[in-house]
């Protein structure tokens, strides 16, 4: 879990266009697509996000080689590990009720000093 919410792989319910094949995953790994109840998910009231750099993969924790998580609409991409989607974005500023627009959140500068 990560800013107090589960993976989209764990998220309750399953959005009606993702059929997870909840017995293809191997080797001690169904674990990885326990469901949370809804007091356990805090979604910010937003849809479920196919884009989301928490959701698995199709080929999540295969056993057999098969996807273990399939879209039902053609051509959907699920899980991706480049950048925050624009709905993981409205996320983070719904929980911390931050007014601020736009696809990209602030610039955040460090510095360091020499020991």
């Amino acid at each position: 879990m990560a800013r107090g919410v589960a993976r989209r792989g764990s998220s309750v319910p399953w959005p009606s266009g993702i059929v997870p094949y909840e017995s293809a995953p191997g080797y001690g790994l169904n674990h990885n697509f326990a469901k949370y109840n809804s007091s356990e998910v805090d979604i910010q009231s937003t849809s479920y996000d196919y884009g989301s750099v928490m959701h698995y993969e199709s080929t999540a924790f295969p056993s057999n080689g098969l996807p273990t998580i399939v879209p039902i609409q053609p051509n959907t991409t699920i899980g991706q590990r480049d950048n925050l989607s624009s709905i993981e974005i409205q996320e983070v500023r719904l929980f911390y009720n931050c007014t601020a627009s736009g696809l990209t959140l602030p610039t955040i500068i460090t510095t360091t000093t020499g020991d």
